[in-house]
């Protein structure tokens, strides 16, 4: 009896010396591994790494005691990356990066503290530059640029903490479009203009 006792007080010291730490897998139906995910005391906490079921890897994240903490990584089936991001005590910060499936930057952002934060890009897959803007804490901020396929421009606007109006033009480069917005939102004012600047058609957006 006292050698049991003492077989199990060193299976309890062993368990909370390494953290009762493991692996726990999860399968697809026909069978193969569908995710590895590090858990210890029933937080997760390493590298876990999901599969697509052709065995490729369709994710895989860092954690630390429960929260994302590093890199977190997607891919497409193919094997490129779709997305790659990083995190810092389960807030995202840092730069946030998005793919085409050829590889090609599709997107990129910035983020503090879980929030969007600094300047963004957005590009068409011929990476030319689709649309340049700013965020402040999730708010619009600072001029925004949208450019077509061929790198006209072809709308702006001007915010600051999410208040401002967007403007669209048309092929020719006159006013076509304007829209107020408030707290990052459309509120106030839609209008649609003719060729000679007149206002065919207006909308009227209130604040949610």
């Amino acid at each position: 009896m006292r050698k049991y006792k003492i077989y199990i007080v060193c299976i309890v010291l062993t368990c909370l010396l390494s953290g009762c730490c493991k692996v726990q897998k999860t399968y697809y139906p026909k069978g193969m591994l569908e995710s590895e995910v590090p858990y210890c005391r029933q937080k997760i906490h390493g590298k876990a790494v999901w599969y697509y079921e052709e065995g490729k890897k369709r994710m895989e994240a860092t954690y630390e005691k429960g929260l994302l903490h590093g890199a977190m990584i997607r891919y497409y089936r193919n094997g490129a990356i779709e997305s790659l991001d990083t995190f810092l005590f389960g807030k995202q910060n840092g730069k946030s990066l998005a793919y085409y499936t050829d590889g090609n930057l599709k997107e990129v952002y910035q983020y503090k503290d879980g929030m969007r934060h600094g300047q963004f890009i957005l590009y068409y897959e011929n990476q030319q530059e689709q649309l340049i803007g700013y965020y402040d804490n999730e708010q619009y901020d600072s001029l925004w640029s949208y450019f077509d396929a061929q790198g006209y421009t072809v709308g702006e606007g001007f915010f600051k903490n999410g208040k401002g109006i967007l403007k669209r033009y048309d092929a020719n480069g006159k006013l076509a479009q304007t829209i107020e917005f408030e707290n990052s939102k459309r509120s106030g004012k839609e209008n649609y203009y003719d060729a000679e600047g007149n206002v065919v058609k207006s909308l009227e957006y209130k604040p949610l």
